[in-house]
């Protein structure tokens, strides 16, 4: 056996092994419990009732390294930069797309303890991650949701104008997921006016500044950014965070 062999031998054993012993774990606590356990929007193990049942695996558990992600070190969320948010907006992150699509597939359901953050939001902030050819969990490019309570329009941001149609399946799951807001009936999709990248790896930078520019009810062009402008933006992006976690301290 080769060395590339005997790694992969190697690697499979002690995924199968851990598998083994997650399942005999789980098994148990169900078993003391009397519940069902799944995996939650945070990864954190969760219980719910025998009829609920549904094996729920986490991002991780099916990760391969052919299918690369811009997320693979950790979920993108815009909450890490300033859009002045309020207990009337919520961002979620990359990951909370990932485990409830993975709910949606399993179950055709959200669990209202999981969707409970949104009830009484105005705006709601959703990056995504797409363009990948595995399915909507996988991809190469960051474009941001925002969903407009207030307004009934959900406005798709893409800096590539390349993602902003919404497939039937995520649609059923959104109005789902939002069915505190009359499960989306009546709202409008638009693709927002941006502007663009003309390079493959800046997509975030633009997610993070339309996501403020939304907030702030900015007036905004589709001019495509040369790097100087990109440069300036990344350090704006970068001080903010510095500024925000020296006034935590």
């Amino acid at each position: 056996m080769n060395d590339q062999h005997y790694m992969f031998t190697l690697r499979l054993y002690f995924h199968l092994h851990n598998i083994n012993i997650n399942q005999k774990y789980t098994k148990t606590m169900e078993l003391l419990t009397k519940q069902a356990l799944h995996v939650d929007i945070t990864g954190k193990l969760r219980f719910s009732s025998y009829a609920e049942k549904s094996q729920i695996s986490s991002p991780a558990d099916e990760y391969e390294e052919e299918h690369h992600t811009e997320s693979d070190d950790g979920p993108f969320t815009v909450t890490m930069f300033p859009i002045a948010p309020d207990n009337k907006t919520v961002a979620l992150s990359t990951n909370t797309f990932i485990i409830w699509h993975r709910e949606w597939q399993a179950r055709k359901n959200i669990p209202d303890d999981e969707i409970a953050s949104l009830k009484n939001t105005e705006k709601v902030l959703w990056p995504r991650i797409v363009g990948g050819t595995a399915g909507p969990e996988w991809g190469n490019h960051y474009i941001l949701w925002v969903f407009d309570n207030p307004g009934k329009e959900l406005r798709v941001y893409d800096s590539m104008s390349a993602s902003f149609t919404i497939e039937s399946d995520d649609m059923d799951m959104l109005r789902n997921i939002f069915r505190q807001h009359d499960s989306l009936n009546g709202w409008k999709v638009s693709s927002a006016q941006s502007w663009k990248q003309n390079d493959s790896v800046n997509c975030g930078v633009f997610v993070c500044t339309m996501a403020e520019m939304d907030m702030r009810a900015a007036k905004i062009s589709e001019d495509t950014l040369h790097y100087g402008q990109i440069c300036h933006l990344r350090l704006y992006h970068a001080s903010c965070l510095v500024r925000n976690m020296v006034s935590e301290v």
